[in-house]
């Protein structure tokens, strides 16, 4: 188990870029505008591909690395994407201030400095800061169909479509993930957030997925405690201690899809 770089609360509300450990490069935090150019289901898409893990999958074998299931994941057909290898390319943009490609065995970021490699022994840990500012505990994709290209590829791919159902079953408000078409939950965000808090869009437009999400969850408590405390004055009785929105914990308290 490699040693992961340690992304803090406090890092995640001030939206700084995050300096990944051993490898002399960091990760940005990008803009609610920003993952607005890729789209929110398309990004939503890559996010989960590019996070899934040997420990997702419940793979077992000592040969398949992670570096290993994005490469494979890199050839598969996916229902509403064109090139996959694009997407993720596109994905791990929004991350890096300087061009990122895919090399013969690595990653090649291209900086004004010259070419770092990111090694496939440091993959894991570029994946995890990634899927931490990125908002991978939001997750809610649609099952995706995969077609494998040969047998290694069939097991993943295979392992692949059982994590998705999982996936799909959790942290959805409405009980399922955004379609395609339509709204999903960051624009409907953006506009609560924008009424409750007095933000304006353009505002909220420069916020990270984490600031937006921790605004909305604060919202929702305040929201919450207000109308209970509201309630008691009114005569109602409580089952329970009144405990003050700010030190509720969002995730047992609020009916939400979710905090990063």
């Amino acid at each position: 188990m490699p040693d992961f770089t340690v992304v803090d609360d406090l890092q995640l509300m001030t939206g700084i870029d995050i300096p990944v450990e051993g490898i002399g490069i960091t990760i940005r935090q990008p803009t609610v505008k920003d993952i607005s150019m890729l789209g929110e289901t398309k990004y939503f898409i890559a996010l989960q591909l590019f996070t899934m893990t040997k420990e997702e999958l419940h793979i077992e074998s000592p040969e398949v690395t992670n570096w290993f299931i994005l490469n494979e994941t890199l050839k598969q057909k996916i229902d509403g994407v064109r090139d996959t290898k694009t997407l993720i390319l596109n994905f791990m943009q929004l991350f890096f201030k300087s061009k990122i490609n895919f090399g013969p065995r690595s990653l090649i970021l291209m900086t004004n400095e010259g070419i770092t490699n990111i090694e496939p022994e440091d993959f894991d840990n570029i994946q995890y800061v990634i899927g931490r500012v990125g908002g991978k505990s939001l997750l809610v994709p649609a099952e995706k169909a995969y077609k494998p290209l040969n047998k290694r590829a069939a097991q993943i791919a295979e392992k692949m479509k059982k994590s998705q159902k999982k996936l799909a079953e959790v942290k959805a408000r409405e009980g399922k993930a955004p379609e395609h078409t339509g709204e999903g939950f960051v624009a409907r965000y953006m506009k609560t957030v924008a009424i409750g808090t007095s933000n304006s869009l353009e505002q909220i437009n420069a916020m990270t997925l984490y600031q937006l999400n921790t605004l909305m969850q604060s919202y929702l408590s305040w929201e919450a405690y207000d109308i209970e405390v509201k309630s008691r004055l009114a005569g109602a009785k409580g089952d329970k201690d009144l405990v003050h929105w700010t030190m509720r914990d969002y995730e047992k308290d609020n009916s939400s899809i979710g905090r990063i």
